[in-house]
């Protein structure tokens, strides 16, 4: 769910990057 908003949003991210702001954004 989060990950399909993070790549339409910043499709420049690679996967890991989008894993690591996810953690962030989960733990905020």
């Amino acid at each position: 769910m989060l990950s399909k908003a993070f790549s339409s949003i910043l499709p420049d991210l690679t996967i890991d990057e989008a894993i690591e702001v996810s953690k962030i954004y989960s733990i905020s």
